[in-house]
């Protein structure tokens, strides 16, 4: 998919949960932090690196600072605003 559309970050979102349900945190994570280096102003990339961080890794601190990201982008977004009040209760 990503040779048809290369600044596509779909094909990294799917490639992202591949790795998650092989157990490769690590890989997956580094997958979503790829969305986001390929499009920094799409807020959904930011968000599902922060979803990620919140409910896979329990990072709900280094998961704010990318729901921040998120907010910034689309202020009136209503998933974003629950997942930042989950992450400043700490998960």
């Amino acid at each position: 998919a990503r040779a048809h559309d290369p600044l596509s970050v779909e094909p990294l979102f799917a490639r992202a949960v591949v790795e998650q349900a092989a157990a490769d945190r690590a890989a997956a994570g580094r997958t979503l932090e790829a969305a986001v280096a390929l499009q920094p102003r799409n807020p959904e990339t930011w968000r599902r690196l922060a979803e990620y961080e919140l409910t896979v890794l329990r990072r709900p601190r280094v998961a704010l600072r990318a729901i921040r990201s998120a907010v910034y982008l689309n202020p009136r977004a209503g998933d974003v605003a629950a997942l930042y009040l989950r992450a400043s209760r700490g998960g």
